[in-house]
């Protein structure tokens, strides 16, 4: 008796932290190349709005990046809020000579996510 009570007491609080853990509703990578780091955010929710990407804590400055297309049409820079829904994703940018990459926080209306890079 006391073996089940312990065995069902373990299935509880498993399916109870399984429950209360959250993941992010998004994803991002980051591209280093010689001039810059490109940071893509992928929506992995839909109606994800991205308000804001911080790079190491507000010690680097990060803008977001225009496509090709929108050099082609002559259209202004992006601006926050960045409407996504699932699979959809948007670009940001830090010069290199700046700073190293290495917490990038990514702010939203489903709440703040921040990466840790070693």
């Amino acid at each position: 008796m006391k073996k089940t009570l312990i065995t069902l007491a373990l299935i509880a609080s498993t399916f109870t932290t399984q429950a209360l853990a959250e993941s992010a509703p998004m994803d991002i990578s980051v591209e280093t190349l010689p001039a810059q780091h490109n940071i893509k955010v992928t929506a992995l929710a839909n109606n994800l709005k991205v308000t804001g990407i911080v790079m190491n804590r507000g010690n680097c400055d990060v803008k977001l990046a225009q496509t090709r297309l929108q050099l082609i049409q002559n259209k202004p820079r992006p601006r926050y809020p960045v409407a996504l829904n699932y699979g959809q994703s948007t670009i940001a940018y830090a010069l290199t000579y700046q700073c190293d990459v290495r917490e990038i926080t990514v702010q939203s209306n489903q709440g703040d996510w921040t990466w840790t890079f070693n």
